[in-house]
Formats: structure tokens, C-alpha cells, sequence
């Protein structure tokens, strides 16, 4: 409460009371009061957040996911606290609330007539959310209701005491519906001293389910009530802290910063809150792939409700993973009469290349159980399937009442494990034990390992520190394994150094054809060797010619070796042919 307290005060020692400064949102307000209290629950909402960010990861990554064929109906019970002397005005008829219960409808499922004004450089990123609301039809006892709770109260909720006490009946307030299954939504009196200094916050996923739901100042909630509350007057203060609810944050990520998060990856970067206005001029950060400018449009944002007009494809994902993740309760309340069939999937991709390892399965909400599976090119019939190849796979899930969802998954194979030796480096003196060898590698899982037949055995990409010699290197995926052989020569063994530099192969590395300038090698047998000690090529010469050619377009690109002998002298050069088949 210390820290809250002095964000309030902050308020009133720089805010003349006459011209006060509203606070849209005072939810990241309330967490930090949480965190300094010690909240048990925060572990819990990290954890929620790193079970989101998992179920975001396995979506983007191996399902053909569709945010558009996914529903979720989220019964709402508004709970009305009313102070006994202001009954007319803060005791909100059914015509009020349900134009709010329209303007959460509209906005998450981007149906809002002013979807037009979003800019054209965001139309690709805005969504329709996939949730809508409803006014509770069935109470927690499974009575009939129309949604409203009505209290009256003697007090005003104000920040500096009253923190949640409407929340509870204890404290003046309203008791919650099972959190689980509502979305709880308290419009009450939260003024001091006459004025408004809040328009409303939310609770996040997984704090305490005993105060877990929205709150909104009775001024701004509903798209009819009190014109004249402008900027903050079309319902959208209701909007905002429901995205909180399910798992939003801030869209420049709560620090006046360019580098702060609010952890959905298509919302460009933002320096600070927009204020309460509408400025389409404005680029605060510079973004690192397209430099978008803010997205004051965004309902995450502070701007006015007139500006607001979406959500992005990344904050609807977002939503569901948090509603996966903690807000399972939803799938199955049947606080709006009954919901829809539901799917969360869960894909194993198959582990090594060319096999048949994957596996997919399906945990099914709503509807009315139990629930039967027909999936296509597999004579499976349960809601898990597995020695699955690569491949796409449609399931249609059907209930007891003939309805039913159809979802398609791919599953993805590994490539083959591709393995070169892409350059080595001979001994740079005599006795030297400096060369080298390099390894390039791609395809397969991508967990490469490495064992070289030196002493002791290297396990690196590249070998160093060897002495003249052969050597293999077996690289492994886990899955596929490769055998690579090349050697270390000392070029200064026996032979005249100064005739072994001036001999050139060129060019090197070689697309097909090499030639040779000789050093007064005379007679002289070239010969060109494979990494398997194969001779590709020998041929005898007299050493007076001038330039040899050595045609090896027909042989498959890698390292070979060419090989000189005259007399009693052996020396070996290396090339690496690079062919375009």
C-alpha cells in the first residue's frame, strides 16, 4: 500500500485539484503493490507467463494455427456498487451496461465500425481476438440471471484506502462469482475528495482469485453513459483492462525506454504512454527489422477511447496462451449458456530425419462431452496419435450433440545432416605442429557433436595444434552420423624449398580446370589424389613444358591432392575443385 499510496499522493502535490490529471490505468499500480507486499501469487504469474510463452512458441512453430477458428465466450457478471445519495447516477441501468458488454464484443472480435481508421501500415498485424462476451444467463448455483449484481454501499472506493475493498462484502464491497468461470467486472465510486484520479485496473493471471477480475470508474464505463466524460467516453477504458485481464501489458512495455517489453513480437517499439490524444505523427523508436511508427491506435495504449481501434495478430495469441495457460476454468463455464468446441494441442515434431517419431494430441474443451476423433491418413480414433512421418494431419472432433471443429497440423522432419571439410592449413615450418582442419556442417537437428582421432581427442568444429598426418573427424546430430577424412602434409620434407615455392596450382580453389607451372622438376609424374587415396589422374611429363593442364571437370567437387614426383623429390600441393553441376 506504501507504494501505491505515494503514486496517489504524487498525484495531489503536482496536480491542481481543479484541472486534475486522470490516470487511465493503474493496473501495473497495483502489481508493484503486490510484488512489494510479498504476494505469494507472483510466483505463480511468472510461471503462467513462461507456460504462455511456451504454448506461443509450439503454435508459431509447428501448428498451422488460425486465430479465426478459434471462439471463447466469457460470461461476464458486473457487479453495480451505488452510494446511497447517488443513486440516479452511479446505479448504471441494463441499457449501459450492456452497450459496455457490445463495445468488449465489437473490439476483440475487431467487428468496431471504426476499424477503418487504423492506419494501412498496421492492417496486416491487426486480429480479430477469437473472444466475445456475454452477460451471465446462469448464476454460480445455476440459477438464471441477467448478469447484474446491485449493491449499495456507504462509501466510495477511493485509491488511497480502499484498494480493492469492493471486492468484498467484508469491506463494503461485493463478494466475486467463481473467478474461474467469470470475468468478474466491478463498476463503482472511485473519487477523493470529489474528484476522479482513476479510470479503472485489472488483476492478472494467476494474482488472487479472490480479487481477480476489473474494476472501472462509473463515469467511463459504457459507450451511453456520461458523453461528456471525453477522452474516455466510448467504453474503451473497459477494453483496455480486460487486455490486462487476459494477459496484456502495456504496448511500450512500462518503462520510458525503447527497449522495455510488453512480450508480444508484432507491436512496434514506443518510448512512452501516448497522452490521451491521438498523434499519428509520432515514431519514438527506431524498430529493428521495419521501422513502424507508435501505434497509438492500440487499445494497450493510453490514447483517447476515439483514437483506439485494435488489437495485433501477436496480442490475440498472447491472450489465448495466458487463457491456456491459467483461464482453463473459461473453456467450460457455462455461464453464456454453453460454448464451443475448443482445441489445445500439443506436437511433438519428429526427432531425426526419415523417421517416424512424431506425435500430436489434443486436449478438448467445451462442447458437450464425451468427444469422438476422425483423423485423415491415420486409422487412429483417440485424441493422441504418435509414429507419425512427416506430413499434414486433419483431425474433426465431434461431441455427444453432433458438433463439431476441424483443426489441420503439420509435421516437420529435420534435414539430412550435411558435413564438409571446408579448408585446412599445413604446417607453417618444418617440425611445426600448427595446422589445422575445418569443419563446416548444416542440415539434421542441429545438436552437433564432434570427435576427432587426435591426442588427445578434439570435440570442436575445427582441430588445431596438429602435427603432419591423416585425420577423421565423426560428426553426429544425435540422429545421423559422418565420417570425414583429410590430412596435414609438411610440404618441406626432402625437397628443395625454394623449388617447392616457385611450383604454383592455380587457380585454387578450381572450377574444373588446373594448371600448373613447373619449378625444373625434369622428368616429372603428376598425379592427383582423392580424401579416399584414389588416383583421379596421372600423367608423365618432361618438365621443360612451360604450363601444364590437368582437366578435371569430371570429377565431384572437394580437397585433392596433387602429387609431384622427379627423381628422388616427392612434393604435394592441395586444391579444392568447386564445381557448378
Amino acid at each position: 500500500m506504501k507504494k501505491l499510496l505515494l503514486f496517489f499522493c504524487s498525484i495531489l502535490l503536482f496536480v491542481n485539484f481543479s484541472n486534475a490529471q486522470i490516470e487511465k490505468c493503474a493496473t501495473m499500480h497495483v502489481l508493484e503493490q503486490h510484488k512489494q507486499q510479498n504476494s505469494p501469487y507472483i510466483k505463480q504469474m511468472e510461471d503462467i507467463n513462461v507456460q504462455a510463452q511456451r504454448w506461443i512458441n509450439a503454435n508459431e512453430n509447428n501448428l498451422n494455427f488460425d486465430i479465426k477458428g478459434r471462439m471463447l465466450s466469457i460470461p461476464v457478471v458486473v457487479h453495480v456498487l451505488f452510494h446511497q445519495n447517488d443513486s440516479a447516477n452511479q446505479n448504471l441501468q441494463y441499457p449501459i451496461i450492456q452497450s459496455q458488454i457490445d463495445v468488449l464484443n465489437e473490439d476483440f472480435r475487431r467487428f468496431n465500425p471504426d476499424t477503418t481508421q487504423t492506419r494501412a501500415v498496421f492492417n496486416q498485424i491487426t486480429a480479430d481476438a477469437g473472444i466475445q462476451f456475454c452477460l451471465a444467463s446462469k448464476d454460480p448455483n445455476g440459477n438464471a440471471t441477467d448478469g447484474i449484481t446491485r449493491t449499495k454501499v456507504t462509501k466510495s472506493f477511493n485509491p488511497f484506502t480502499a484498494m480493492d475493498h469492493m471486492k468484498s462484502a467484508a469491506t463494503g464491497g461485493k463478494d466475486p462469482w467463481p473467478s474461474d468461470k467469470y470475468l468478474n467486472l466491478w463498476v463503482c465510486d472511485m473519487s477523493f475528495a470529489g474528484f476522479v484520479f482513476v479510470l479503472g485496473y485489472a488483476q492478472f493471471p494467476g494474482d488472487n482469485p479472490l480479487t481477480d477480475g476489473v474494476v472501472i470508474q462509473y463515469q467511463h464505463f459504457g459507450r451511453t453513459n456520461n458523453p461528456t466524460a471525453a477522452p474516455a467516453n466510448l467504453g474503451r477504458t473497459a477494453t483496455h483492462e480486460v487486455g490486462h485481464w487476459l494477459g496484456l501489458r502495456h504496448i511500450w512495455g512500462d518503462a520510458d525506454n525503447c527497449i522495455a517489453t510488453d512480450f508480444v513480437h508484432d507491436t512496434p517499439n514506443q518510448l512512452k504512454a501516448s497522452s490521451s490524444d491521438c498523434n499519428k505523427t509520432l515514431n519514438t523508436c527506431v524498430d529493428s527489422l521495419v521501422d513502424l511508427p507508435d501505434m497509438v491506435e492500440n487499445y494497450m495504449d493510453y490514447s483517447s477511447d476515439i483514437c483506439m481501434n485494435s488489437f495485433t495478430k501477436g496480442q490475440s495469441q498472447r491472450m489465448w496462451s495466458q487463457l491456456f495457460a491459467h483461464r482453463m476454468g473459461l473453456f467450460t463455464s457455462d455461464g453464456c449458456g454453453g460454448q464451443e468446441l475448443q482445441v489445445m494441442p500439443d506436437l511433438k515434431n519428429i526427432l531425426c530425419f526419415n523417421n517416424c517419431d512424431g506425435e500430436i494430441s489434443l486436449d478438448v474443451y467445451g462442447g458437450t462431452p464425451p468427444y469422438s476423433y476422425s483423423w485423415s491418413h491415420v486409422s487412429f480414433s483417440s485424441p493422441t496419435v504418435s509414429g507419425l512421418c512427416q506430413g499434414s494431419y486433419t483431425v474433426t472432433i465431434t461431441d455427444s450433440d453432433a458438433a463439431s471443429s476441424q483443426i489441420t497440423f503439420n509435421l516437420n522432419d529435420p534435414q539430412t545432416l550435411v558435413a564438409n571439410l571446408v579448408g585446412n592449413q599445413d604446417i607453417s615450418c618444418d617440425n611445426c605442429e600448427d595446422g589445422s582442419i575445418q569443419t563446416q556442417v548444416g542440415g539434421g537437428t542441429g545438436n552437433y557433436s564432434y570427435s576427432w582421432n587426435t591426442n588427445p581427442v578434439q570435440t570442436t568444429a575445427n582441430a588445431n595444434n596438429l602435427a603432419p598426418g591423416v585425420y577423421s573427424v565423426v560428426v553426429s546430430d544425435g540422429c545421423q552420423t559422418i565420417t570425414l577424412t583429410d590430412s596435414v602434409v609438411n610440404p618441406f620434407v626432402g625437397i628443395n624449398k625454394n623449388r617447392y615455392n616457385a611450383l604454383k596450382v592455380f587457380p585454387n580453389p578450381s572450377t574444373g580446370v588446373v594448371y600448373i607451372e613447373n619449378a625444373g622438376l625434369q622428368p616429372l609424374t603428376v598425379s592427383v589424389i582423392n580424401l579416399m587415396g584414389e588416383t583421379v589422374f596421372s600423367s608423365d611429363y618432361t618438365g621443360t613444358e612451360e604450363k601444364i593442364t590437368i582437366d578435371l571437370t569430371g570429377k565431384v567437387s572437394g580437397i585433392y591432392f596433387v602429387k609431384f614426383n622427379s627423381k628422388d623429390q616427392v612434393m604435394v600441393k592441395k586444391v579444392t575443385l568447386s564445381l557448378n553441376h
